[in-house]
């Protein structure tokens, strides 16, 4: 089981949980939506990203579908089975849910696979 959401009401604890992962079905033209949102409310103060297995060449972006989009991952390298972490990107998610689009710098035909968190925080209610 992924870890989820402690309380999308509690303000003042960072959480970390787990937003979605990508391996060789991540699409690599124009993104696939990770199952999980960033809730309203939230700030976001960095990701995680455990590379299980390592990709061949691909490097990963995360973004959020605001109104002006978010960039929230950069060309994090998934070329070594380590954990990444994309700290000090503190953001507002805004007034509703964001859905997050991954996407890989190329497209992967072999075993890769890594794992999403998010680490956010709930700073107003």
């Amino acid at each position: 089981m992924k870890v989820g959401m402690y309380d999308k009401g509690v303000c003042g604890i960072e959480q970390t949980f787990y937003v979605g992962t990508v391996d060789k079905n991540t699409d690599s033209s124009t993104g696939t939506e990770l199952p999980v949102k960033l809730p309203a409310g939230f700030r976001i103060v960095g990701f995680g990203i455990d590379v299980k297995t390592a990709f061949a060449s691909a490097t990963l972006d995360v973004t959020g579908d605001q109104e002006e989009p978010e960039k929230y991952v950069n060309a994090a390298v998934l070329t070594t089975a380590e954990f990444v972490t994309k700290d000090g990107h503190y953001s507002v998610v805004g007034e509703k849910d964001v859905a997050l689009t991954a996407k890989l710098s190329a497209a992967e035909t072999g075993d890769g696979s890594a794992d999403i968190y998010v680490k956010a925080v709930r700073l107003e209610v």
